[in-house]
């Protein structure tokens, strides 16, 4: 019996040991990947989306911003 229970302790702690592994593996791979999504994937988005379908957006978050500006004021 003592076998048998020096294997599960065994596979207990190997699987500890990986689980942590993972975490820490998984924690670098997705700032990596977040870091490429930032430096390369945006600015080629930024770059290949016309102005045009931009200026829209900005337009409306300049709005609010007045918008709330003058209700502030109030």
């Amino acid at each position: 019996m003592s076998m048998l229970k020096e294997l599960k302790e065994f596979a207990v702690r190997d699987n500890m040991m990986d689980l942590a592994a993972s975490v820490i593996i998984g924690g670098a791979f997705g700032t990596l990947v977040n870091s490429l999504v930032s430096k390369l994937r945006a600015p080629a988005l930024q770059a290949a989306t016309p102005a045009t379908l931009a200026a829209p957006l900005e337009d409306i978050a300049l709005r609010r911003e007045i918008r709330d500006e003058l209700k502030n004021r109030d």
